[in-house]
């Protein structure tokens, strides 16, 4: 984060992204815990602590990137759909590459799921980069 804050370029960020950020975060901290059951670690003490992490980093992304909207309403989710549908893509990866497309954006990411997107993509992810 320090060095997309420092190359002055304009970030934005949607709800989507935020949301799979914060529950990436979550999963981390449930598999490091050893727990056996998500909703029950969300329910205890420990995730407390864990949800006050996940909003300080989010207060932070906040600090130096723009909120926007998703491209749901002014893209073809029919295609979407008959993307997901063949098993092959996240619904939301789909939805944010189109968000990146409709709005021309250059994709940040560390998801090797991203690749074969059609948005170009900055990313320190040597499958990507491949």
């Amino acid at each position: 984060m320090t060095r997309l804050r420092a190359s002055g370029s304009k970030t934005f960020i949607d709800a989507i992204v935020m949301s799979e950020f914060a529950n990436a975060r979550a999963r981390f901290a449930f598999h490091r815990a050893g727990e056996a059951d998500f909703k029950t670690f969300r329910r205890s003490g420990a995730f407390k602590v864990v949800a006050r992490e996940i909003a300080e980093l989010l207060r932070e992304i906040l600090s130096f990137a723009t909120p926007v909207g998703t491209a749901f309403a002014n893209i073809d989710v029919t295609s979407l759909v008959a993307a997901f549908e063949s098993g092959e893509h996240d619904f939301n990866d789909l939805l944010i590459v189109e968000t990146c497309r409709s709005k021309s954006f250059v994709l940040v990411t560390d998801d090797a799921d991203m690749k074969g997107s059609d948005v170009p993509i900055v990313t320190g992810n040597q499958n990507l980069l491949k």
